[in-house]
């Protein structure tokens, strides 16, 4: 009842005005959820999980943003991606490729960074070209590959480039001197094995 006194029609229903008769939004579509008479147009105006209102015909979601399984009323914003497609909410509304993946200009899909390099955490595309932009722990990126720390930087465990060591390996008896790994004292650098102190 409306606080004037008069009946309403429930969520979901619109009051047919030759009948007097509450009907279903899902005459409009099946998958309209709530409607509005306004002196005889009838208008959908949101419809069932995963799907939005076009000129009275609920369209799925991902017709108007790709990988989006439910989203706005009108379409413009998703609030829920395909995990399946390895997506992501983004700003703007927008499915975006998960944490490790990136967006293939042609088929528009989500590929592991990892296909560019197998210790490639992170990655985007640069002038449509996959491009590493960041590798597992102890690894650094050297012309689109992941290369160990310990290569150029021997003992050292996390590096940012082949000259500049974060951490070191404390196992192997290293600790870290401006930016590079020395034996810690009481321990010297062993020429047969260059890995260990």
């Amino acid at each position: 009842m409306a606080s004037s006194g008069q009946c309403i029609c429930s969520i979901g229903y619109f009051l047919n005005s030759t009948t007097s008769v509450c009907v279903t939004c899902s005459s409009i579509d099946p998958l309209c959820d709530s409607c509005l008479n306004n002196l005889g147009n009838l208008t959908c105006i949101s419809c069932s999980t995963g799907y939005y209102p076009v000129s009275n015909v609920c369209q799925l979601c991902s017709t108007a943003i790709l990988g989006c399984l439910d989203c706005s009323d009108d379409g413009s914003n998703c609030t829920l991606c395909d995990s399946a497609l390895n997506m992501q909410v983004g700003s703007g509304g927008q499915c975006i490729c998960s944490t490790g993946y990136f967006q293939n200009a042609t088929t528009l899909t989500c590929i592991a960074c990892t296909t560019i390099d197998p210790l490639c955490a992170s990655c985007s595309l640069i002038l449509l070209t996959p491009s590493c932009s960041s590798c597992s722990l102890g690894y650094f990126i050297q012309a689109n590959a992941c290369i160990s720390c310990a290569i150029p930087l021997i003992g050292c465990t996390s590096c940012d480039n082949n000259s500049v060591c974060n951490a070191c390996d404390g196992t192997n008896h290293y600790q870290l001197q401006v930016n590079v790994c020395v034996c810690t004292l009481g321990y010297f650098s062993n020429s047969s094995n260059s890995f260990q102190c």
